[in-house]
């Protein structure tokens, strides 16, 4: 069976969902999302990985590990670095090819393989645009 496109959701309509369920809110407490983070980062033995909420202005980084930055701003987001936004990106060397010069990739962490899934509804509408796993060159 053929998996249904993914829709992406107006950004008003996106952004206030995301309120709704509490996930820009940084002091209400989410340990599910730290979870999920944590079982992804072990599964492949991902030094760095993140769950992150675009919030209208930047990526924020709602879950995550092996990082201590909070937030990225939407120019330097992987997530929005490929298109289209409803579609899983998977790179393994980021450092040979167009994203080399990127700041995560070029200093920073240091990333060189990158996943970003998007987050679909059963209802076919995408309400975050990424979940991201990296494994820096040192890994």
């Amino acid at each position: 069976m053929a998996a249904s496109p993914i829709r992406v959701l107006p950004e008003e309509e996106r952004i206030a969902r995301l309120r709704a369920y509490g996930v820009l809110d940084p002091d209400q407490s989410l340990p599910a999302l730290d979870e999920l983070v944590k079982r992804a980062q072990n599964v492949a033995s991902f030094p760095m990985a993140w769950l992150s909420f675009f919030d209208g202005k930047r990526e924020r980084l709602r879950a995550r590990a092996g990082v201590s930055f909070a937030y990225i701003a939407r120019e330097e987001s992987f997530a929005f670095a490929f298109e289209p936004a409803g579609s899983p990106v998977f790179i393994e060397d980021l450092a040979a090819g167009d994203q080399r010069t990127h700041p995560l990739v070029a200093s920073g962490p240091r990333a060189r393989f990158v996943g970003i899934l998007p987050s679909p509804r059963r209802t076919g509408a995408c309400w975050a645009r990424s979940r991201c796993w990296i494994r820096s060159r040192a890994s």
